[in-house]
């Protein structure tokens, strides 16, 4: 067996092929981990910044209506590696009690090359290009050597199939694992020596996780292809077969099945769009019926210039901002309401699309190379169920940060001007002169006291005790379990066809021509 080993191990590493298939791989991984090390660099700054923006914009908040918080999540440096969906999303939400986040914003690949290398990362290269090899070095592993005659000779000496099998089976799998550690290594290196790339503590047990997955898959596609070359009497019928398998299972079967689902989803997952309208009706309608009932009667409408954030709705007469505190006290709480309902109505929809998605990756899953990209997203949290984790953390601080406001009175006379709850003397006088002058002397008098306004300083809030949301990644054991499907189908196939190709062999008459 060793000496078959070393055999097939030369003869694969010497071939044009396979020197062909190993020099486009490195180009590729070289290329697509520069550029995507870079992007990700990109798009950590960008994160850094919104951060830094959002800390800022909250030190200058005058009254809680501008409160809005935003929340950056990190981009993943296993990213790098696997794209996954993390080149198609956004990386921010935006927090406000009127609205439960449930989609990323912002964020997004900004460089042309990166764009064009997202597609070309090393899980791309290994499915699109280490695939290829693997067939090439299988397809004439017993058919072609029947043709050349060699065949015979060999099973003329003692040497038991079973294991003239394993010895083309490990001396090809040998020949596809070392050129496969070249580009890992040189991927790791080029990401380890990438300034600004900030490693995590589980950045290197992904990166081999991920390793010993494309081994496995490697594997199920070498011996479909030895299979393949025993089934077959010539090693050009193999190489067609093989083929056709390439061409259906990596590009035709996932692409219908996505569309397919994708398809569904618009179709079914309709419930938000169906009932957002009606949703919005009730809360003005709501709204409406409860301002009706507050007794206080407002004097004249508060004056405000939003476009210019300028705030002089203090400079109101008392009743009228009895008024709107008891106004916004209940246009507010019913806003809340509004969100959880609206957020319940895009999660019966979230969970028709998690279904249909369920269904879909069921499918992809017993296709060896849609498994694997699969198992790849979820090793390095860079697909869809890393995502809905995120928001499922998102929901929960959206609950805190709602108790905070609750907990701070927020929707009373903070919630539309700056300063403390009792008006002063001097106040109270300007807004007795006010009350009691006309229209065209009251516009006089606003624009006077409007020079005054400007040049006070806002007393801003004070938000130090804000609840903080920290994003807590999938440990190491979360990302083996949540594999863990995907690795035994793919160790399936490679048992089963590994099973079948020897029964194959078995019966295989190398005398025979046809």
């Amino acid at each position: 067996m060793r000496t078959i080993i070393k055999r097939e191990f030369l003869d694969n590493i010497l071939s044009f092929k396979f020197i062909a298939c190993v020099l486009v791989a490195i180009v590729l991984v070289v290329f697509s981990t520069f550029f995507l090390a870079g992007d990700y660099r990109n798009r950590l700054e960008d994160s850094h910044r919104g951060e830094a923006n959002a800390q800022e914009y909250l030190r200058k908040i005058p009254v809680y209506s501008y409160l809005e918080v935003g929340i950056y999540k990190k981009p993943s440096p296993l990213s790098i590696f696997i794209s996954g969906i993390e080149r198609e999303t956004g990386n921010s939400v935006t927090v406000t009690h009127r609205e439960i986040p449930t989609e990323l914003k912002g964020g997004l690949i900004k460089n042309e090359f990166s764009q064009i290398f997202s597609f070309f990362d090393l899980s791309s290269v290994i499915v699109i290009v280490f695939t290829v090899l693997a067939m090439l070095l299988s397809y004439n592993s017993i058919s072609g050597e029947k043709e050349e005659g060699m065949l015979s000779l060999v099973l003329s000496n003692s040497v038991p199939r079973f294991k003239l099998l394993l010895a083309k089976y490990l001396g090809g799998l040998l020949s596809i694992v070392f050129p496969l550690t070249i580009c890992f290594s040189i991927a790791s290196l080029i990401v380890l020596f990438s300034k600004g790339v900030s490693l995590s503590k589980g950045f290197w047990p992904a990166v081999f996780l991920f390793y010993l997955l494309t081994v496995l898959y490697l594997s199920s596609v070498l011996l479909i292809g030895i299979f393949v070359s025993t089934r077959t009497k010539a090693a050009f019928n193999s190489l067609l077969i093989l083929l056709a398998f390439y061409v259906i299972t990596i590009f035709l079967l996932p692409v219908s099945i996505a569309d397919f689902a994708r398809k569904a989803e618009l179709k079914k997952a309709t419930n938000y769009e169906n009932n957002a309208a009606n949703l919005s009706r009730e809360v003005q309608d709501k709204t409406a019926a409860s301002v009706q009932k507050i007794p206080v009667k407002r004097d004249w409408a508060s004056m405000e210039r939003r476009g210019e954030r300028f705030i002089l709705k203090r400079m109101n007469p008392e009743a009228t901002i009895e008024y709107y505190k008891q106004f916004h006290e209940i246009r507010e709480r019913i806003m809340i309401d509004y969100a959880r309902k609206a957020y319940d109505l895009k999660q019966k929809d979230f969970q028709i699309a998690d279904r249909i998605y369920g269904i879909k990756n069921l499918l992809l899953m017993f296709l060896p190379s849609a498994g694997f990209e699969k198992a790849s997203e979820l090793a390095a949290g860079t697909g869809r169920k890393n995502a809905s984790r995120f928001f499922e953390q998102v929901f929960t601080y959206w609950q805190q940060y709602v108790r905070y406001l609750e907990d701070k009175n927020a929707f009373s006379l903070r919630y539309f001007y700056p300063y403390s709850d009792s008006l002063s003397p001097a106040e109270k006088a300007f807004l007795n002169s006010l009350s009691a002058a006309d229209a065209k002397e009251r516009l006089s008098l606003l624009q006077s006291e409007r020079k005054k306004f400007n040049q006070k300083e806002y007393d801003f809030l004070n938000l130090n005790d804000m609840p903080v949301l920290t994003y807590y990644e999938p440990h190491f054991g979360e990302r083996i379990k949540g594999i863990l499907p995907n690795v035994l189908v793919l160790f399936f196939y490679s048992l089963l066809f590994f099973l079948l190709a020897h029964f194959s062999f078995a019966r295989y008459d190398p005398r025979m021509k046809f």
